[in-house]
């Protein structure tokens, strides 16, 4: 065909969208023969494709959506809620982190503390602090038996000095821990 009969024809992206399919679609539809397909040249530009209007319709026909039978989709499931934390502690005899701040009501950095100075029974892997719930039981209520320099915010003793707390205070800024 000469390039004057191609001037009906609409060029990719005019012919994807009129079609109803991407431009990928419709190369491939032209590349089995479902298309027809014409190449305008326009000099000092890449050959420009163009398709064939009534195939376009055609497509886009084969391509709508038919009022033939629809089957039910299946409902989606359902994920279970997330429950609230639940420390079951009837097999468990160490306890995480989050589970010993959950049940003895303190915080974690307490709970922490508790372990470092020897109030809780625990040890640590890594990053992670494991309790012994028999530790934790014997603390009995949150305040019963915590030592009030644990639960004290850090206070400075002089405005040069920064980072002494209460601890520091007890000790007389002694650090024993080389």
């Amino acid at each position: 065909m000469d390039e004057q009969s191609y001037r009906d024809w609409p060029a990719a992206p005019e012919a994807s969208q009129r079609a109803g399919v991407s431009q990928r679609t419709l190369r491939r539809m032209a590349d089995r023969d479902e298309v027809r397909r014409g190449v305008v040249r326009i000099s000092g530009r890449k050959p420009l494709p163009v398709f064939y209007p009534d195939d376009l319709d055609r497509v886009r026909k084969s391509m709508a959506p038919s009022d033939a039978v629809k089957l039910p989709q299946k409902p989606a499931k359902k994920r279970p809620k997330p429950h609230p934390l639940i420390v079951d502690l009837k097999d468990r005899v160490f306890l995480n982190l989050r589970e010993t701040a959950a049940l003895s009501g303190l915080p974690r950095d307490v709970v922490v503390k508790l372990a470092d100075t020897g109030s809780l029974y625990g040890f640590q892997r890594g990053n992670r602090w494991y309790i012994s719930r028999e530790s934790v039981q014997l603390l009995g209520t949150p305040s019963a038996q915590i030592p009030q320099a644990l639960l004290a915010k850090p206070v400075q003793k002089n405005p040069g000095q920064i980072g002494t707390t209460v601890n520091d205070e007890a000790t007389n800024g002694v650090n024993n821990s080389a």
